[in-house]
């Protein structure tokens, strides 16, 4: 079920998430060293290809095999 708020207050939401974990994760805004992209990718690139991934998988497992799919 989607979330009942507001568009605006779930990029709140998300930002108020997002940032405090960038800041623990070493990113500093502004910063243009090589190495200060990493918390970036990590953040908006990989946590989400990994939590489409599992929802895949979820789903194969679940919804997949009870409808007789072939292994």
């Amino acid at each position: 079920m989607a979330m009942p708020w507001p568009t605006a207050e779930r990029a709140a939401r998300a930002a108020g998430v997002a940032l405090p974990l960038l800041a623990e994760l070493g990113y500093t805004p502004g910063t243009s060293s090589p190495g200060a992209f990493a918390p970036l990718v990590l953040a908006y690139c990989l946590l989400p290809a990994a939590l489409k991934l599992a929802a895949a998988g979820l789903l194969w497992l679940g919804w997949m095999r009870q409808r007789g799919a072939p292994d």
